[in-house]
């Protein structure tokens, strides 16, 4: 898998992106490490960009820092630990009731009715429940298999 540190003018797209839609700043120091073709991973560790490319062709790099998000086309899909990290405060996000907060977890997608289209994050009572694509009539399902419950 192909391992690229993104630099700071993508950096900053991505954070604007993150600030739009979610309202979300990130308090600490980091670097974006985009694995593949969509997947961005947060790293906080000691090491530095040219630290890591260094490593990535003397060993094979699968994985550094966390999953943070997909990004495609210019849309930017928070991934579940990343809404539970840092969506609290989200400025776009759906409230669910008890029955629609098991139905997500269970890993259905929601019929309801939002004036919000787009990526959001879902929050039930104080706790956030990960991250959905929102179509006016319909919330997407992105929670993942291994965090479904039965």
């Amino acid at each position: 898998m192909k391992l690229a540190i993104l630099k700071r003018n993508k950096r900053i797209e991505i954070e604007k992106i993150l600030e739009k839609n979610y309202g979300i700043l990130i308090p600490f120091k980091y670097q974006l490490v985009k694995l593949g073709k969509e997947k961005l991973r947060i790293f906080t560790g000691n090491l530095g960009a040219r630290d890591i490319l260094i490593l990535s062709k003397i060993l094979t790099i699968d994985t550094i820092g966390l999953y943070f998000a997909f990004f495609k086309d210019d849309e930017l899909r928070i991934s579940f630990d990343s809404a539970i990290l840092f969506g609290r405060n989200a400025i776009n996000s759906v409230s669910l009731n008890d029955r629609e907060a098991k139905e997500w977890l269970r890993g259905q997608d929601l019929e309801k009715n939002t004036q919000i289209r787009g990526y959001v994050v879902i929050k039930y009572n104080d706790n956030i429940l990960g991250c959905g694509k929102a179509t006016g009539r319909k919330i997407l399902n992105f929670v993942p298999k291994e965090r479904r419950i039965i």
